[in-house]
């Protein structure tokens, strides 16, 4: 199983001017290595982290890897969709792929939560907090490894609005 980050964001809310948010100070370390930390007890030997603002930033702060981690970045030269950012690193994943947002820890157990979802049936796993939003882990089982198109929208506060299956390449 392969595990994306989405990791894009600018931080405008947070006032960043010097790192994106995913690289936000926490406890004197960026924040997205708390969700490296997560992957790492769950067994995960490497990440693919998709970033575009500032995305040097990455290379500096953290580099290409973290403790046990190897860190693949996907670049992207302006901000895209999440679901763009998905299809462009369709040739770096294989199977099953876990997505995470970059600036959102979700406290759970993340081998159980990957047993869970893999023993169900549907194509996609969402992990919701108590008040049904939409809290930033989504499971996706790759059937077709061609996959070039993504039909879905997720609104500004993550709440999901629509989601269609992957269409595969004709």
């Amino acid at each position: 199983m392969d595990v994306i980050i989405l990791a894009a964001g600018k931080g405008t809310r947070l006032n960043l001017t010097d790192r994106p948010k995913p690289l936000a100070d926490v406890n004197g370390r960026p924040f997205i290595t708390f969700i490296f930390d997560q992957l790492i007890e769950a067994g995960f030997k490497k990440v693919i982290v998709c970033v575009s603002h500032m995305a040097e930033k990455f290379y500096e702060l953290i580099g290409t890897k973290y403790k046990s981690l190897d860190i693949i970045y996907s670049i992207e030269n302006e901000p895209i969709s999440p679901e763009q950012s998905l299809m462009n690193t369709h040739s770096l994943i294989n199977g099953t792929i876990l997505v995470m947002n970059g600036d959102t820890y979700v406290d759970i157990d993340l081998k159980e939560y990957i047993k869970e979802a893999m023993d169900a049936s549907g194509i996609l796993s969402f992990v919701y907090n108590k008040e049904n939003v939409f809290a930033g882990i989504r499971m996706i089982k790759v059937v077709d490894p061609k996959i070039h198109t993504y039909s879905g929208e997720f609104t500004d506060i993550g709440t999901i609005e629509t989601l269609e299956k992957f269409r595969s390449e004709q």
